[in-house]
Formats: C-alpha cells, sequence, structure tokens
C-alpha cells in the first residue's frame, strides 16, 4: 500500500528520510510510513497500539517506544515489533560508562536488552535485525528533550 508523498508532513517526510519508524502515538497522522514510503498495516498499527496501552497498565511506565523492523526474503516474519521504555539514570549511565569502554554496539545491545518490555525477541538476538533495525532507532529513546538557558544578562557584560 503505497502512499502519496506530496501530502505527508515533514514529520512523515523525516520518518521515510531516516529509514525508520517512530512510535504510533508520536506521529500526529493516521498512518505510519516505512522506510520504502509505504503504510504499515492498520491491523499491525491496532495490536501495536493496545499493547502500549497494555503496558502502560502493567508496567507503569510513561514512555514506551514502540519500535517496527521491517523483515526481508531471508525473515520469517514481514514486521517485528519491540516495545521499549526510555531508560532510567542507572540504565543511562551504565550505558555510557560501557560505551566508554567497549564498542558502541554491544553498548547499544545492552541499553535494548535493559530497556525491554516486550516484543519480538529476534530484533535484540538477530545481528542484521539488531544492527541495521533496532539499534539506528535506540537513538530516539536517548534523544534529549528541548531545554535551553535562558540569561538576562546584556551582551558584553
Amino acid at each position: 500500500m503505497s502512499t502519496n508523498k506530496k501530502n505527508m508532513t515533514e514529520f512523515d517526510k523525516q520518518i521515510i528520510t531516516e529509514g525508520g519508524e517512530l512510535p504510533v502515538e508520536n506521529t500526529g497522522t493516521t498512518s505510519v510510513i516505512d522506510s520504502e514510503g509505504n503504510e504499515l498495516p492498520q491491523e499491525l498499527l491496532d495490536k501495536i497500539q493496545a499493547k502500549v496501552e497494555s503496558l502502560r497498565e502493567d508496567k507503569k511506565v510513561k514512555r514506551i517506544y514502540p519500535i517496527v523492523v521491517a523483515g526481508d526474503e531471508f525473515d520469517e516474519k514481514p514486521y517485528y515489533v519491540a516495545y521499549l521504555k526510555q531508560p532510567g539514570f542507572t540504565e543511562f549511565t551504565q550505558y555510557l560508562e560501557y560505551s566508554s569502554s567497549v564498542n558502541s554496539a554491544t553498548a547499544m545491545k545492552e541499553l535494548a536488552k535493559k530497556c525491554w518490555l516486550d516484543g519480538d525477541t529476534e530484533v535484540i538476538n538477530d545481528d542484521s535485525l539488531f544492527l541495521f533495525g533496532l539499534a539506528p532507532q535506540m537513538t530516539k529513546i536517548t534523544e534529549s528533550r528541548q531545554s535551553r538557558i535562558v540569561t538576562f544578562s546584556k551582551s558584553g557584560k
């Protein structure tokens, strides 16, 4: 199912440009576009939304990031879904410490394991699904919030 790229928002275009999927609840649109410009099946989106709501209630977690990784001709499924939480202080500092002592891919895999809530474990256990599917999207869960320093001093003083 292809979508008309002219009617996409800038946010949708960013999803395609970055080659990945973002949380269903954060898109601001009624569809989610995969890296090839195709809409994800509505049945899958409904299932993801229901799972996110269930996990929020069961796990008492505010920020849940469902990450969809598209399978290819060598995979058993057309889509794999991982449900991750935003890392807490301990998980994030362990990740930073680990990434400075080993390679970043190994550190990213450890962070994914610590933030794992539910989903298709293949996205962590299969190197291709992890390295070229899940790992590139992991930066979304550690992304900084918008912030700025407000100063009232006059320039030059």
